[in-house]
This record gives C-alpha cells, structure tokens and sequence, in this order.
C-alpha cells in the first residue's frame, strides 16, 4: 500500500488559502507578491515596534537572554500589585532606557520626528495594555510574586502539528505567533496578536489567532482566548473568547483540506483550484486575468 502523501505550511501562507485557495496557488508557483493582494498598506511601525521593542521585551521576561534581564523586568510588576500609576512608571522607565532609547541612538537619524512620535505612541497602548492584564486579574493581586513568574510564554518559538486528512494525507503546519500570556490562576493563555490597522473584514484576523490557538491547544492541551492590539487605531484592543476561538477552530478541517488540494493541484498541474467566494478581491487582484486558464473556470 502507497505511503500517503505529506505537505508542509505555515501560518501565514494557510491565512492566505482562507481568502483565496488561487493566491496560495500563485504563491506556490513563484508569485511571490501574492500575499499582498487585498490587504492594506504595511505601517512602518509594524515591524519596527515588532522587532525591536515587542520581541525583544517577550524574549527577555520569558527568560530567554538570561536571567538577570528576566528579573529586571518582573520586578516591575511584582513591586507594585496594587498600584497601577507606579506600575506604569517603572514599566515604561524599563522600556524606554532598554530598548526605545537604543533604537532611537541606532536609527533616529532615518525616522522623521511624526514616526518617532507614532512608535511612541504605541508602545504607550502597548503598556497601558500589559498593566491592564495585571491589575485587573485577582490572581495577580492575590499572588503577584507567583502569577508574574508564569505570566510571559516564549514568543516568536516555531510551534508545528500535524492535520491527518481522511485520505491519510498529512499536513504539518507550523507558525509563530507574537507573543502569549499565562493567566497561571485561571490556567488560561492568552494569546496577543500586534496589528497596525483593522481589517474591513473583522474575521480575518480571528481567522489567523484561531490557527495560532490550534497549534498551542495541539501542544498544551490548553484553548487559549485571544486577542488583537491595534497600534494605529483609537480603540486599539479587540478580545475573543476562547469559546469563539475554539468555534473558529473547529472549522479549520475544511481549510486544511482546501489546502492540501490546492498544493496536490500545483504539484500535478492538472487539478482545479476552487475560486475565493469574495469577488471584491478578485477585482483587486493581478492575476485575475489569467487565473481560470491557469487554474480552471
């Protein structure tokens, strides 16, 4: 009996198969622009606040780069369970001496004066929203020496799980996601997604956590509720229960496969692929033209 086939995917190449099977297609095939159709313009702090300051502070409170930074940046929050304007003093004074002020001295000189003030003004949204996850927990208040040991999981770890689709195909799909946090006395993660601008679309970002959600439910056996935090807009912090995670997640079978058809189609050049159901972005898309010779009507 033949082995059955197995394929590989990410996160974000999956994200890209939910909006439209035929632009995984196109990626596959080379077009390598194809992420991009529909989607909005990238802010520049996007990256620039994910690389240098989000990151580098995860990686560091989950004991990553040693411990002496990990505890450095715990005692921020350990020192001051009941006070949030303290709190939010010290955690901002952490921040800003190491890692806002050592960007701006390596690359002030190449931002204007209204990105500077822009990335300043996320990671102020940034904060406020770490000091909320604390204080309003009563099990940070109860045991805030206990909670802040567990509260930050190792961001930016490649997770991978297998789908094995009826067929006996597997998919491994792997992603990584920005960063998670422990609510250790509940035994929740809560997982934290950095966007710059929301969607028109409000699913597609719940689309994305829920494959990220499925990957840490697959290696803790935890559901973790989620959220998005968007740098750019005015009310920055949109949540969803684990409960409409796990709703999401229980749809992602049908993705999978859609998945391994479009990438067994590129592999034999004979099969269809199915078209997007949002007709809105074929009409945004440059590779409309030739999609249904390419790929079948």
């Amino acid at each position: 009996m033949p082995k059955a086939p197995t394929f590989k995917i990410n996160v974000s190449d999956l994200h890209m198969c939910r909006r439209c099977p035929r632009l995984l297609a196109w990626q596959l095939s080379g077009k390598t622009t194809a992420w991009h159709v529909g989607r909005k313009g990238k802010s520049f702090c996007g990256s620039i606040f994910h690389d240098n300051i989000a990151a580098p502070f995860h990686n560091d409170a989950a004991g990553q780069n040693g411990v002496k930074k990990r505890r450095s940046i715990l005692e921020v929050f350990k020192s001051h369970p009941n006070d949030a304007h303290a709190m939010k003093k010290a955690l901002f004074g952490c921040i800003y001496q190491n890692y806002f002020s050592p960007f701006l001295d390596e690359h002030s000189h190449t931002l204007s004066n209204e990105q500077i003030g822009l990335l300043g003004n996320i990671i102020e949204k940034w904060g406020d929203f770490l000091i909320d996850f604390f204080h309003r927990n009563s099990g940070f208040r109860e045991v805030p020496e206990a909670f802040t040991d567990h509260a930050f999981l190792p961001p930016e770890k490649t997770m991978k799980a297998s789908y094995i689709a009826t067929n006996g195909t597997v998919l491994t799909v792997s992603g990584r996601f920005d960063s998670a946090l422990l609510d250790h006395t509940r035994g929740e993660v809560l997982l934290v997604e950095y966007k710059c601008l929301k969607e028109t679309d409000p699913t597609v970002e719940l689309a994305q956590l829920a494959l990220y959600a499925w990957l840490i439910r697959e290696h803790t056996g935890l559901l973790p509720r989620s959220c998005v935090l968007y740098l750019e807009e005015e009310n920055p912090l949109v949540h969803f229960s684990a409960i409409v995670t796990g709703e999401v997640i229980s749809e992602l079978p049908k993705l999978f496969d859609t998945a391994i058809q479009v990438m067994q189609a590129v592999k034999s050049g004979k099969e269809t692929i199915p078209k997007t159901d949002n007709p809105t972005l074929c009409k945004q898309c440059p590779f409309n033209m030739n999609c249904d010779s390419r790929f079948g009507s």
